[in-house]
């Protein structure tokens, strides 16, 4: 053994080339083969070792390391196939080719066992899916709209209260009806005190008795009209809708009946009045005898309904005579809603604009950027951001002509996206003014100073 690595550097065989019998074409074939092999080998360990520094977070720096070893040593076995044409070292030769085989198996075992954690990592867009998720849930309210939100939630709160109530006192009479006679539920109904009436229809004798309730509509429980002169009472408009719901509870179509329906009051203005019952009786042949029920006055809800209707409905007036040109567009950046003043600023149609990306009216050099400035708008939390120099902004119309602009944008959260809206302004004589003027301004200088 010693003999053998005195000797690991001695050229004491017949060299390679004599095998081949020196033949060029032969020869330069391994060479080049080889060589270029070898060359091969050897950039792909630094590909291997650059990319590993790069990422540092990589959790599996030893293998990329380990496969660079490998295929380096790989690399040697074919550089000394070039070297043993001429030199016979062909123990030096056999110990790289033993080294490269221990460092094939190892790489072989130590890779193996890698292969399952390695599909269990998470793909990219699995990453980035759950990224866009946390920023989603992270997104706050959109200050723009906090009045109008405020006066909904005001509302909101008062009839989500209402109904707390009235289903607290639907269960209280549930419950009294499953444990009392027919007689002490009547009783009970009466004594109710609050703000929601109480009504018992006879089906059978086609009667009804109310409580306390109805002064507020300056009726008292006697005067309060019977069922053959609920038309009186009852807005025209409202009666067929009423009667539509009685009858698809009678039939069983829904759970419970349940109506909105305008009632004049005793001053002849009409309140809205909601209005839930169920059967709490049936005859022997098993047909409705009696229903119970409740009234609420949502008067209030509905003047806040009318009154956020009317407010949308002014926004959108706003909105379709402003001069500026009004883009929204969704989180895909497809418009949603393209005002008159967009249709003359970029010659195109309303219904031409709608569903399409923003991108048809910005030209192709600006796309890229446009859409980050829009992504990134959105990730930094604000309601609004004017969008101005340092960056040139351009527009660009149906017919093909670019134009410079302005651009606002602001965004405002629906359900569980993102709108952006852009107000953009066509600043094409603005330019011109100012370079009118800095060309008189020149001029003005050369006339001084001549």
């Amino acid at each position: 053994m010693i003999e053998f690595f005195q000797k690991l550097f001695v050229a004491d065989f017949m060299p390679h080339g004599h095998c081949l019998f020196w033949q060029p074409g032969v020869l330069w074939l391994h060479i080049i083969s080889d060589g270029l092999t070898t060359l091969a080998y050897y950039s792909i360990p630094i590909a291997k070792f650059v990319f590993v520094r790069k990422r540092e977070e990589f959790h599996y720096q030893w293998v990329f390391y380990l496969f660079a070893l490998f295929i380096l040593a790989c690399g040697t076995t074919h550089l000394l196939n070039i070297w043993t044409l001429w030199e016979p070292i062909y123990r030096f030769e056999g110990v790289v080719k033993l080294f490269t085989a221990g460092l094939s198996v190892a790489t072989a075992v130590m890779l193996w066992p890698l292969i399952p954690r390695a599909l269990r990592m998470p793909k990219q867009s699995e990453l980035e899916s759950e990224i866009l998720a946390r920023k989603t849930y992270e997104k706050q309210l959109i200050a723009a709209h906090d009045e109008l939100e405020q006066l909904v939630r005001k509302r909101t709160e008062a009839l989500e209260t209402a109904n707390a109530q009235l289903k607290k006192e639907i269960e209280e009479r549930m419950q009294v009806e499953e444990e009392l006679l027919l007689k002490r539920q009547q009783l009970e109904l009466t004594l109710w005190a609050s703000d929601l009436g109480m009504w018992d229809w006879d089906v059978i004798n086609n009667k009804r008795v109310v409580n306390q309730w109805v002064k507020q509509l300056g009726y008292n429980s006697t005067e309060f009209p019977q069922k053959e002169d609920w038309e009186s009472v009852v807005h025209p408009d409202d009666l067929p809708v009423k009667m539509k719901q009685l009858d698809r509870y009678l039939k069983g179509e829904i759970p419970f009946y349940e109506a909105e329906f305008r009632q004049r009051a005793q001053d002849g203005e009409y309140r809205w009045i909601l209005s839930r019952g169920k059967i709490t009786e049936w005859d022997e042949n098993q047909r409705p005898a009696r229903l119970t029920g409740t009234y609420l006055n949502i008067t209030e809800r509905k003047q806040a309904e009318k009154e956020l209707r009317e407010s949308q409905s002014q926004l959108a007036g706003i909105f379709a005579s402003a001069m500026d040109a009004i883009i929204t567009v969704d989180q895909t950046q497809q418009i949603m809603y393209f005002n008159a003043s967009a249709e003359k600023m970029f010659e195109c149609p309303e219904a031409d604009a709608i569903g399409q990306p923003l991108n048809r009216f910005i030209p192709e050099l600006f796309r890229d950027l446009h859409s980050r400035h829009i992504q990134q708008f959105g990730d930094t939390g604000f309601t609004n951001r004017k969008m101005s120099t340092p960056i040139q902004l351009s527009g660009l119309r149906a017919g093909g002509q670019e134009f410079p602009i302005e651009a606002s944008i602001s965004q405002v959260k629906a359900g569980n996206q993102f709108l952006y809206t852009v107000i953009l302004r066509d600043i094409t004589e603005k330019l011109q003014k100012e370079q009118e003027l800095r060309f008189l301004a020149t001029v003005l200088e050369n006339v001084s100073e001549a």
